[in-house]
């Protein structure tokens, strides 16, 4: 099994690599041909003095990379198809998204009723009983209790928030919505920049 070749730290590999360009590309250039340059990176041959000068122009311009900056706008121009196609998907999924937050809407809307209504109609009930609910008595007094009852149990069951995983979803689609929406907007503006 063959080992993988070390990187060379020949000169022809340096301006290769600095140009990206292949050993057959760089033969062609030189007028030599890729076999030779493939020797001369590893070592077997010298390079000849017309191989230096076709290389001088090319070496002259190699400057020290200059360290990534990942906010350079790279040259060239932009093709406004995919970034137009990528905008519209991004705004249908967000707007997809916003409707499965009004969907929740409703849900929370009601916690929130409920929970400012609920002290004020707890108010004036007695405390859960953790025993049997009363008998259903025929007495006023018998049905009063057993309706306060029935009331307080009631009551304590109103959700005054949404259900944790509920509460969840909807934090986790506003997040995704407005994130699409940012990207739809950033994208805007690299369209309009383009069509400059």
């Amino acid at each position: 099994m063959a080992r993988p070749a070390k990187p060379s730290s020949s000169l022809l590999a340096q301006v290769r690599a600095y140009y990206g360009l292949s050993q057959q590309e760089l033969g062609a250039y030189l007028g030599v041909a890729a076999s030779l340059v493939s020797h001369i990176e590893a070592g077997r041959r010298q390079p000849s003095l017309a191989v230096l000068e076709a290389l001088a122009p090319l070496t002259q311009q190699m400057k020290p990379a200059p360290a990534a900056d990942p906010a350079a706008v790279p040259p060239g121009a932009v093709e406004p198809g995919p970034l137009q196609a990528r905008r519209a998907l991004c705004r249908h999924q967000a707007a997809n998204l916003r409707y499965e937050l009004e969907l929740l809407g409703p849900q929370a809307a009601l916690a929130a009723r409920w929970a400012r209504a609920l002290p004020a109609l707890l108010a004036p009930l007695p405390p859960a009983s953790p025993t049997a609910p009363p008998p259903p008595g025929f007495t006023p007094a018998a049905k009063a209790t057993y309706q306060q009852w029935f009331q307080r149990c009631w009551l304590d069951t109103r959700l005054t928030t949404l259900d944790p995983a509920a509460l969840t979803r909807w934090h986790l689609l506003r997040l995704r919505a407005e994130a699409l929406e940012a990207e739809a907007a950033g994208l805007d503006q690299l369209l309009g920049e383009a069509g400059k």
